[in-house]
């Protein structure tokens, strides 16, 4: 896939120490992410998921924000 090279030598031509080191906290904060939801700390919803759980619980929805990169869906709710 990079030729002659390993793949530390292409990271090592192409991409600086810091955005390496970048690179990897954003891999250590996912997994940390997962890790705390299999754990049950937190759930993730898609929208659809969300919209039924608040409605289940009592509340009504209202305005849906799309957030984090369009990674996160925020509602709000009147109960």
């Amino acid at each position: 896939m990079f030729g002659q090279t390993g793949h530390g030598d292409y990271m090592q031509q192409h991409v600086s120490g810091v955005e390496l080191e970048q690179g990897r906290d954003l891999l250590r904060a996912a997994g940390a992410i997962k890790r705390k939801e299999e754990q049950g700390d937190y759930t993730f919803y898609f929208e659809e998921e969300l919209r039924a759980a608040a409605v289940q619980a009592g509340f009504t929805p209202g305005r849906w924000q799309n957030c984090f990169g369009n990674q996160a869906v925020a509602l709000a709710a009147k109960k």
